[in-house]
Parts: C-alpha cells; structure tokens; sequence
C-alpha cells in the first residue's frame, strides 16, 4: 500500500475529467499563501499542499495549489486510496 505522500503525488485529480492533461503535480511548501482549488480555504506559507499544472489545448494551461485535507478527500472520493 501506497503512503499517504505518494498517494497523493501520484493521484489523479481533476485535470482529467475537466478535458486537460496533467503536465506536472507535486508536493510543495509554498512560499506564500495560496487558495486551495477545491475548498477555497487559505494554504498558509510554508504548508504543505499539492502544486497542479494542467495543459488545457487551445485554452493554454491553468496552475494552481489543493490542500492536503482536500487531496485525501479527493482521493477516497475517486477510490484510489
């Protein structure tokens, strides 16, 4: 079984069922706050969450951060935990 880190590095989140390849996804400590995708709460600097690059064709490529409690939740929710 998969830890909890490379459960949630390997996962596969939204990119896919919103019509865009994943490019890159990995977890960071940010430098700065961020707003979690998912939840829209505050990932404070310093904290740990999941950076996601997706490429979406024509409209370029969208970034952004999700949270840890949201990549568990996301996880369980697609059963790939």
């Amino acid at each position: 079984m998969k830890s909890s880190r490379e459960a949630i590095e390997s996962g596969q989140y939204f990119c896919n069922s919103a019509g865009g390849a994943k490019v890159s996804q990995k977890l960071v400590k940010g430098n700065y706050p961020h707003t979690c995708l998912l939840c829209d709460g505050e990932i404070k600097k310093d904290e740990l969450s999941l950076s996601l690059k997706c490429a979406f064709g024509k409209d370029g490529w969208k970034s952004g951060w999700i949270c840890i409690p949201c990549c568990k939740n996301w996880l369980e929710k697609t059963h790939q935990i």
